[in-house]
């Protein structure tokens, strides 16, 4: 019933007109083969690749979710934001308001420098010696009594003074060499200069605002090792051992002095026997010392010292002392570098403004996509992909083609004899019961690009076989052609089709079959007879018991065209459980009875089916023969 509805739609698309033309035919496949060509090559490419990705990306629920997130973020929500506010309470508290008062003003450069040094620590030494009782002693001192009762007074009061024996105390100490060694040497000097270096607050802000790596590469990286370095040595470790004593400032002071010169003149007036001028000494030193006091004076009215005391004594000194150096203006400073950052501004215009989102990596995406998207080869790459016009040619592999380019037939794909004739004789043979003999190549021709098999009326001898008789010497009136794949391509499965034109002759056949390694199975994807022009029949042989021999066959008879008129392309789809016949890309009869499971050959042939001989020669034109395999398992 399935087949009989086949036939009577072609038979009705035949009349109508509606069977497409063998020429239409190639066309659109060579058209869509190119596109298919076309579209692999676009595939391996990285905008396809690209453009899936990114539509997965964007067209997912996530990415939805995401721009939503983006958008509905608030600059108050960021640890940006939560910075900016930490900086701006810092700035606004007293302390920093203070300490910044205090660097920023024109005196601090040089409050820096004088802060510490040894000019005013002689400075603040001196006012406290101005401050203290000695001095108010020598300048209220009077000369009285006799000279040497005045002197001998005076030597005891100095003698049992701090001072000296603090100067005593040191100078008998058993480092006092070192110190007389060290004093005034360029060493000691050097050593000074590197220690009020290391010691500055210039070089101790330096170093700690620069990393590790950074300040083992600077020159005072290199006089900071010296410095440590000169600390270990005897002499200097000796040296500032004496410093460190707490009589060692009296020593200073009474180094050279007037007072100590006074006392050791004393001590010699004290143990000689003779006094100098008591007086004129006294009057002397009294002298000396009132005049530290003017120098003092002359001082402190300076521009210098005024400068330095008017930080020294301003309110903010202690915001600084506290805030300078510590961790909190560390983090001040490095909040106030974030602020300032390109980052921090950038993330705040980001979230400040109204549409985040354009502003996004996701939305780089999302325009990538968009304008993947709007070309022309992204178009037709979709329409194609999400068709099915490709399933048909994914379904099959090409595995044997021959388009008849070449000079002769490639004898590596085609016999020109029976198989079994070549396997057994080495040449060919016919059928005892045919009337015409396949003359191994001498009816065939390659020209124009085609195959064509020559049926012609002449006397010729050969070999004819009878299943009786077996082979025997035979006269033939007729001659043909056959050629077949036995030798060079056998497939099981698959799809074998080809395009043929068939010269009419009313004692000829022409057929394109199909052969195992016995008579059957055997299938007929055509076999025309020119006294047939408008049918062709299409059959299917097998065996269910080779034993008993017994032979099946289903046929069917295909009308409602002229088939010796132009090209047609006839092709047959063997499946493990069904045969289907084409015409014309036409499906014209299904088979699923006695579907072959071995492989199998295709041969094309003409022969004369009675000793008419009208009408010869006649031709069978073969274009072209193009077999495949099954690439993807069929719906």
């Amino acid at each position: 019933m399935a087949n009989s509805i086949l036939k009577l739609k072609f038979g009705l698309k035949s009349r109508l007109g509606l069977i497409p033309g063998t020429s239409r035919i190639e066309a659109r496949e060579a058209d869509l083969k190119k596109e298919y060509e076309d579209f692999l090559e676009y595939e391996k490419s990285k905008e396809p690749e690209r453009f899936l990705e990114l539509e997965e990306i964007v067209t997912s629920q996530d990415f939805e979710d995401r721009k939503k997130f983006i958008n509905n973020q608030r600059f108050k929500d960021t640890d940006a934001y939560q910075k900016l506010a930490e900086y701006n309470n810092l700035k606004k508290s007293s302390e920093f308001k203070g300490y910044f008062r205090f660097v920023n003003s024109k005196e601090y450069d040089d409050f820096v420098k004088m802060e510490g040094s040894k000019e005013i620590r002689e400075f603040d030494q001196l006012g406290e010696y101005l401050e203290s009782g000695e001095f108010k002693t020598v300048k209220d001192s009077k000369f009285e009594g006799t000279e040497a009762w005045q002197k001998h007074e005076e030597y005891k009061k100095l003698k049992n003074s701090q001072e000296i024996k603090d100067y005593f105390t040191i100078k008998h100490s058993k480092n006092f060499k070192a110190l007389r060694e060290l004093e005034g040497s360029k060493k000691l000097k050097h050593f000074e200069e590197l220690h009020e270096m290391v010691n500055s607050s210039e070089f101790i802000v330096m170093k700690k605002s620069m990393p590790d790596s950074e300040f083992k590469n600077t020159s005072e990286y290199a006089k900071f090792k010296e410095y440590e370095n000169l600390k270990t040595e005897p002499d200097l470790r000796a040296f500032h051992q004496l410093q460190e004593n707490k009589a060692f400032a009296n020593y200073t002071l009474m180094e050279n002095s007037d007072e100590l010169a006074e006392y050791e003149k004393l001590e010699k007036f004290v143990n000689s026997s003779e006094f100098g001028d008591a007086k004129k000494e006294f009057e002397l030193k009294k002298a000396a010392e009132l005049h530290k006091l003017n120098d003092y004076k002359t001082l402190k009215k300076s521009v210098k010292y005024q400068a330095y005391f008017k930080l020294k004594n301003s309110k903010d000194l202690p915001h600084y002392q506290k805030i300078h150096g510590s961790p909190g203006l560390e983090k001040f400073n490095e909040l106030e570098q974030y602020i300032n950052s390109d980052e921090f501004k950038e993330t705040k215009s980001y979230m400040e403004s109204r549409d985040k989102f354009k502003k996004s990596p996701e939305y780089q995406q999302w325009s990538e996509y968009q304008e993947l998207k709007k070309s022309p080869k992204m178009k037709w790459y979709n329409k194609v992909r999400k068709s099915r016009i490709f399933d048909e040619m994914k379904k099959w592999e090409p595995v044997f083609s021959d388009d008849f380019t070449g000079k002769d037939l490639d004898s590596k794909k085609w016999l020109t004899t029976f198989y079994w004739g070549n396997q057994l004789l080495k040449k060919g043979y016919s059928l005892a019961s045919d009337p015409h003999f396949y003359t191994e190549g001498k009816n065939l021709e390659i020209s124009e690009n085609m195959l064509r098999l020559h049926t012609r009326k002449e006397t010729v001898s050969g070999q004819a076989w009878d299943p009786a008789l077996g082979f025997y010497p035979k006269e033939f009136e007729y001659t043909s052609g056959l050629v077949n794949t036995g030798e060079g391509f056998r497939q099981k499965y698959g799809a074998f089709e080809a395009k043929v034109r068939m010269h009419p002759s009313s004692s000829v056949f022409h057929a394109f079959w199909m052969l195992s390694d016995k008579m059957v199975p055997h299938i007929d994807i055509f076999r025309f007879s020119g006294s047939k022009k408008r049918r062709i029949r299409m059959s299917n042989y097998w065996t269910n018991d080779p034993a008993a021999k017994e032979v099946r066959r289903n046929s069917d008879d295909i009308g409602g065209i002229d088939f010796s008129k132009g090209f047609f392309i006839f092709r047959l789809e063997w499946y493990p459980d069904k045969l289907v016949w084409k015409i014309n890309n036409t499906m014209v009869r299904t088979e699923e009875e006695g579907v072959p499971d071995e492989p199998m050959y295709i041969l094309f042939s003409s022969g004369v089916e009675d000793g008419s001989g009208n009408e010869l020669p006649t031709t069978l034109d073969i274009d072209w023969v193009r077999c495949y395999k099954l690439a993807v398992k069929p719906e």
